[in-house]
């Protein structure tokens, strides 16, 4: 056995410390909804005020992905889901579904963490639409005193505009 092999159990055990009995329980209090997430951004204001020289100061990180075309029925919110939503919602079901996401996150620069602040589900966005929806999250961050000091995305011709 090699001194790595020996390393390895120890460092997961005390890093991976995490109770798996029920995961729908470990989850059910999570607000997952698409959008700006307000027990994100409670997190983050109860963080900077407590250490602000570790989490007053991140970058923000947009990526987006493709998703398969899906309709669930969330019997939690009594609602399918699926549709596009930019967090607001939709109006009715005659909205067309998503087949992308784009998620947003906030990356601490002095302290060591990483979190999804936002997420958005989209069938193709205009870079107005994008950059507004960047602006409303970087706001969010400075409303909780979160100073967003670089906004870091792929090359992607939206994000060029």
């Amino acid at each position: 056995m090699s001194k790595h092999e020996k390393q390895y159990p120890k460092r997961y055990d005390s890093t991976f410390n995490i109770c798996l009995e029920n995961p729908g329980r470990l989850v059910s209090n999570i607000d997952a909804r698409p959008g700006i997430s307000s027990q994100v951004l409670a997190m983050l204001k109860e963080r900077v005020a407590t250490n602000p020289k570790n989490n007053s100061q991140c970058s923000v990180m947009i990526d987006g992905m493709s998703i398969r075309k899906q309709l669930d029925w969330n019997p939690k919110r009594q609602q399918m889901v699926g549709f596009l939503d930019l967090g607001a919602g939709y109006l009715d079901n005659d909205v067309a579904e998503a087949t992308e996401v784009i998620i947003i996150m906030d990356v601490g620069l002095q302290g060591h963490w990483k979190i999804p602040v936002a997420y958005f589900l989209i069938n193709g966005i205009s870079a107005e639409v994008q950059s507004q929806l960047v602006l409303s999250v970087i706001s969010s961050l400075h409303d909780v005193k979160v100073n967003v000091l670089a906004l870091v995305m792929d090359g992607h011709t939206i994000n060029q505009k």
